[in-house]
């Protein structure tokens, strides 16, 4: 698992949420800055690795996970910019994480 590319990842995720400032993404914004807080720790690899997959899994939980988040703007070209780098990222995680899921 290249914990490396993961802890960008998460970190340019948990800033994307910040920038956003919606009440509504209160757990996933949870488990974004905790799983940033494991992969910068000093804790094992196998730790991280193994705490990496069960947040990336509790990310896509029902109606409340990142599956079902994005940025409403009533202008499509503005709302396809704003959550441009949600995509980005949601998919770069994925292709890391899909073997491992």
């Amino acid at each position: 698992m290249d914990l490396d590319a993961l802890k960008k990842l998460f970190t340019e995720l948990r800033d994307y949420l910040e920038l956003t400032q919606d009440n509504s993404i209160l757990k996933i914004y949870k488990i974004v800055t905790n799983t940033v807080d494991v992969l910068e720790s000093d804790s094992s690899a196998s730790f991280k690795s193994n705490y990496v997959l069960d947040a990336y899994k509790s990310l896509y939980t029902g109606r409340t996970g990142l599956t079902e988040y994005y940025i409403w703007d009533n202008d499509y070209k503005t709302r396809m910019k704003l959550n441009e780098p949600l995509e980005r990222i949601r998919n770069d995680l994925w292709e890391i994480m899909k073997k491992y899921v």
